[in-house]
């Protein structure tokens, strides 16, 4: 066991979220399916009141939603994934967002995911599948200028 003056050092990447936080976490969703993780994370912050360091960060509570919807999907026979069909304006805010900058971050896509009535996941999934596109159809421009030559 590795320790510091005789307490064990905390990893903080194998950390399991506390069970109050959790119950806070889906609470929070309950009440507010919209909420942002980082809007949880502070109401956590402000209503446990805990150091900012003990509360889980976006990422983690990401995990606890993620998990929250698995179990909550989990009745559906059908376990695969169904493709997102995109109206022709999402396709358009999403293609103008993309045409900035290839990268969104995660505030960026949250505000999306509300402008444009998507999950924030679906949006992520989007421009991933998006980058691919363009790379591969940069491959082929430049394929075809080496063709010409």
């Amino acid at each position: 066991m590795d320790s510091d003056n005789g307490k064990p050092i905390v990893d903080k990447k194998s950390c399991v979220i506390e069970p109050d936080f959790k119950r806070k976490i889906f609470e929070y969703k309950h009440e507010n399916p919209s909420i942002f993780a980082w809007e949880i994370r502070y109401r956590l912050f402000q209503e446990m009141k805990c150091k900012l360091e003990d509360v889980p960060s976006i990422s983690s509570i990401l995990k606890v939603l993620k998990n929250l919807d698995s179990v909550e999907n989990s009745d559906s026979e059908d376990k695969h994934q169904n493709e997102t069909s995109f109206t022709q304006k999402q396709i358009d805010v999403l293609e103008q967002v993309f045409n900035i900058k290839h990268y969104s971050d995660i505030f960026e896509r949250e505000k999306l995911a509300l402008e444009l009535n998507i999950s924030e996941p679906t949006i992520q999934i989007w421009f991933s599948n998006r980058r691919m596109e363009y790379r591969e159809s940069e491959r082929v421009k430049v394929h075809q200028q080496d063709q010409s030559k």
